[in-house]
């Protein structure tokens, strides 16, 4: 069967990005990569995660499906350094991870998955021609600050957007204050444009874990699309759906 090997930075931010959203996901693999694709329990928030043979420093994997429970891949994360190998196993379709621990040497972990019944059925991924109104591009690690010093006091926030400016605008039931400026990528926005609410807490955990420049497309009255790279290789994004306020 086939094998793999990545640096382990890249598996430890796959795993943490994927539970966000999920702890029970489909893997799908693939002799081009693997990938991705789970929507939280509220049918807010999804991932779609693509990791491409390229991200890897060795790839020759063969066409597999294996449902995984992350918080076990979470515990064997921790532990790892320098490169994660991972190996098919061809006479039960396990998955063993191995990984070099400082402590204590080679260290290796063997799952067979768990019951296809219990994972939460793939979502649709949006229509990514209705979502690209307006794209600006932002440091993840800036806007996660961001997040975090309002959302104990603001709970919802907007984005808007115009062919000079860009800002987010943090709101409550009694304030609305501009708080944040974003910078603009050029040639992607072509006329003034307003977003709908989008939950802070949600969008906090998408930025939680993702590092670098990231690009939000945005349109009125659909999901915010948060687009990241590894390596300037573009393996996911997440989908967030607008807050529904009531009347």
């Amino acid at each position: 069967m086939g094998s793999c090997k990545l640096k382990y930075l890249y598996f430890k931010d796959v795993v943490k990005i994927i539970k966000t959203v999920q702890s029970d996901v489909k893997l799908n693999i693939t002799p081009d990569g693997m990938w991705v694709r789970a929507v939280d329990t509220s049918n807010v928030m999804m991932i779609n995660l693509n990791l491409p043979k390229s991200l890897f420093e060795h790839y020759n994997m063969e066409n597999q499906v294996i449902y995984l429970d992350m918080n076990k891949i979470t515990n064997f994360a921790n532990m790892t350094y320098g490169w994660i190998e991972i190996k098919q196993v061809a006479r039960n379709g396990e998955l063993v991870y191995s990984t070099l621990n400082l402590s204590s040497g080679k260290f290796t972990m063997m799952t067979s998955g768990i019951d296809g019944n219990l994972v939460k059925k793939e979502p649709k991924v949006p229509d990514n021609s209705i979502l690209n109104d307006a794209t600006v591009i932002v440091k993840a690690f800036d806007v996660r600050n961001f997040l975090r010093s309002i959302k104990s006091s603001c709970n919802k926030v907007k984005i808007y957007v115009s062919e000079n400016n860009s800002s987010l605008k943090a709101l409550d039931e009694s304030l609305e204050q501009d708080v944040y400026q974003l910078q603009v990528t050029s040639g992607c926005v072509d006329s003034n444009h307003e977003t709908s609410l989008y939950s802070i807490g949600y969008l906090y955990d998408a930025f939680k874990y993702i590092k670098n420049d990231v690009a939000i497309s945005m349109s009125t009255d659909t999901p915010c699309k948060i687009s990241f790279n590894f390596n300037d290789i573009p393996v996911g994004c997440y989908y967030l759906a607008p807050r529904v306020e009531a009347d």
